[in-house]
């Protein structure tokens, strides 16, 4: 059985067959290697063949340093960029796409309840002794609705939540008990429904 060869000898024999060491570092700079699973996303980045045993499932490409000197700018790292093979079987090192959140305003932002006499609502809440959750028609309802009693225009300073369950709210009116006995508050919702007032 053959022996592998040492790093050292390894870089003797390259050094050779370049025909010195200033040969074999214009050699190696030429090009670079790529290690890349089928998502594109890079293992492997160097200026020799990779051992492929180590890199199980995944691909290897010899690239043009040329064509690929941008991952190496000052401030980049190897994670901002995948590798993408076309269908002539060419691959290039491009950008990692971005993935931008997308915000839902109805689960993502909160909507001030405004007070309102108007009686033309989707949703109303009434403070008393109790909270009084109105819905015009609860057959448009699909989940529980969640108020958020502030100190005045500020929700960052939660004094009460006052949960309206779906199932109370079959009816049309739910009656759920106030903890809070501010006067002067604001009250937040996740805007599932157009029209809220508040009395």
């Amino acid at each position: 059985m053959e022996r592998e060869l040492t790093a050292g000898e390894k870089f003797a024999l390259q050094k050779e067959k370049a025909g010195g060491f200033k040969q074999l570092q214009t050699e190696l700079k030429k090009t670079s290697w790529f290690v890349f699973d089928k998502e594109g996303i890079i293992h492997y980045k160097g200026l020799s063949k990779p051992d492929m045993r180590k890199y199980k499932g995944s691909s290897a490409v010899e690239i043009n340093s040329n064509e690929c000197a941008f991952v190496d700018e000052q401030g980049k790292s190897i994670g901002q960029f995948i590798v993408e093979v076309d269908e002539h079987d060419i691959a290039r090192v491009v950008p990692k796409p971005i993935e931008k959140p997308t915000l839902k305003s109805d689960r993502d932002f909160l909507y001030e309840i405004p007070t309102s006499k108007d009686l033309d609502y989707d949703v109303s809440i009434t403070a008393g002794d109790n909270w009084t959750v109105e819905v015009a028609e609860p057959s448009k309802l699909k989940t529980n609705i969640f108020f958020y009693i502030t100190a005045p225009q500020d929700p960052h300073v939660l004094l009460e939540k006052v949960t309206a369950k779906l199932t109370d709210l079959k009816t049309g009116i739910a009656i759920i008990e106030r903890k809070s006995s501010v006067n002067d508050f604001s009250i937040y919702t996740h805007k599932l429904l157009d029209k809220y007032v508040r009395s």
